[in-house]
């Protein structure tokens, strides 16, 4: 199968929308604005939060708020320095940080202890650390079956079932669906035709 054919490949997978559980993004918005709006989406690796991020951040810039995402990874943490990020912003922008557990102690404290000229600041880790939690990302075996079948209605093929792979890849989407990917394209020995 050409990559361009691969229900799994990355573009359909960018587009797929946060499922929040409940449904309520104004629930979520309170809650931002009643912690002095600052939080942190916490959740473990291929929980949603990137995904999450940006859902929010263009939501916020839908009210009309200014927003600066910067996302930090592996390897990159002394080449980011949160009171660079700040420049230039006006006091009504959000700050939206993606791996911020990443940073150093001492970046980390300038983010959240600083006192950037923002309206508010959203941060996505892997453990809590001084920001209120915003969103905790849960994955289920259920939610990676509505996944898979979004990106792949009527799927005719015996690929892996949403279970095994859940159960397989530890609750980490991103690499069950890397599998499924991986699967359709012929890499891991076996294919399946759309």
């Amino acid at each position: 199968m050409r990559a361009r054919d691969n229900p799994y490949r990355v573009e359909r997978l960018h587009a797929l929308r946060f499922r929040l559980q409940g449904g309520c993004w104004d629930r979520l918005w309170e809650r931002f604005v009643r912690q002095g709006r600052r939080g942190c989406v916490l959740g473990p690796h291929g929980s949603g939060k990137t995904t999450l991020l940006l859902e929010l951040a263009e939501r916020l810039r839908d009210t009309g708020l200014s927003v600066r995402m910067e996302t930090v990874r592996t390897g990159e943490s002394r080449r980011h320095d949160p009171r660079l990020w700040c420049e230039g912003l006006g006091e009504g922008a959000v700050l939206v940080v993606d791996g911020a557990d990443l940073l150093s102690p001492l970046r980390w404290r300038r983010l959240v202890q600083g006192k950037p000229r923002v309206a508010g600041l959203i941060v996505a880790s892997h453990t809590r650390r001084l920001l209120p939690v915003l969103h905790s990302c849960r994955t289920t075996a259920d939610l990676l079956d509505d996944l898979i079948r979004e990106l792949h209605p009527g799927n005719g093929c015996r690929q892996p079932s949403a279970g095994d792979l859940f159960t397989r890849h530890r609750g980490d989407l991103r690499e069950a669906l890397r599998e499924l990917y991986d699967f359709h394209a012929g890499i891991r020995g076996q294919s399946c035709r759309v």
